[in-house]
């Protein structure tokens, strides 16, 4: 396995992370760009020219075209990626131990309370009130149908940010003179700047050193794609309960600690950290 430097490391790391969001950000500009000239040449050539009508129009669609880009370029972000990391992991240790269904199960429990315990102390604290950027994200993130939230918030989005993020940020990180510490502060703070606002980013950061030790607990990726889609998959269920009681959420928030102190003290004490191969050649799958 080739060897860089720290500053050289970070730099690999951290292009990965900004292709997905140029990806993003590039579709949804290409989408509006080629509606508002279509659109724009369709009113004129029928010789409307209510500029107000046309602009309220165009912001209609940028509104209902977030959603369908998002997934878009989340699909393409994710084929890129899986072809670099088929590629990548090929040099990544193989380890002895797949993934059981009550890891499966433990996995997907854990993530959705971690859900839960982030939307009760955001709720109960309020602090997204002083945060007007968290406020448009959350509006943004909350167009279109549930099922489109669900296909594109829900699952296509965090198995793609586990395959960056996890799957090759961290693992590029780590992989060379970085310590495996460092390595997952940074790529834990890689993953807390790609949502854009402070609010999101600190639970991010917070999040990247879980699914981290996730990911080092079980050495596969499908523990962090598992534990991320239940994560988002909880919150957008959670998105549809409306305005909930500040008592109830705070009962919410007392048994997503008791229920995650559960769930990890039965990870580290009744599953044990699979152990690397060393006498076969590694292959190409995940983890």
């Amino acid at each position: 396995m080739k060897k860089y430097s720290v500053p050289r490391q970070v730099f690999r790391a951290v292009n990965m992370p900004a292709l997905y969001l140029i990806m993003q950000f590039a579709i949804a500009f290409a989408v509006s760009f080629v509606y508002s000239f279509v659109y724009s040449f369709n009113q004129a050539s029928q010789g409307i020219t209510d500029l107000d009508a046309m602009q309220e129009a165009l912001n209609e669609f940028a509104v209902k075209s977030m959603m369908p880009s998002l997934l878009i370029s989340t699909l393409i972000s994710g084929l890129i990626f899986i072809l670099i990391f088929r590629k990548e992991s090929r040099d990544y240790p193989r380890y002895n131990a797949g993934f059981s269904w009550r890891m499966t199960a433990l996995t997907i429990i854990l993530g959705s309370a971690f859900s839960l315990l982030i939307s009760a102390l955001l709720t109960y604290t309020r602090i997204t009130e002083y945060f007007p950027s968290y406020e448009g994200v959350d509006e943004m993130l909350s167009t279109g149908s549930f099922a489109m939230r669900l296909i594109t918030v829900g699952i296509a989005a965090p198995v793609v940010e586990e395959l960056c993020m996890r799957g090759l940020v961290y693992n590029r990180l780590k992989s060379g003179k970085m310590p495996v510490v460092l390595a997952m502060v940074i790529s834990s703070l890689i993953f807390g700047v790609i949502h854009l606002n402070l609010v999101q980013g600190l639970y991010a950061f917070v999040l990247g050193m879980v699914i981290v030790l996730i990911y080092e607990k079980f050495r596969t990726l499908w523990a962090p794609v598992l534990f991320h889609v239940a994560f988002n998959t909880f919150s957008q269920f959670l998105s549809l309960a409306g305005e909930i009681d500040d008592t109830i959420f705070l009962i919410m928030f007392i048994a997503s600690i008791i229920l995650i102190g559960i769930i990890t003290y039965l990870l580290i004490r009744k599953f044990k950290t699979p152990e690397e191969i060393t006498d076969i050649a590694p292959d190409t799958n995940p983890g």
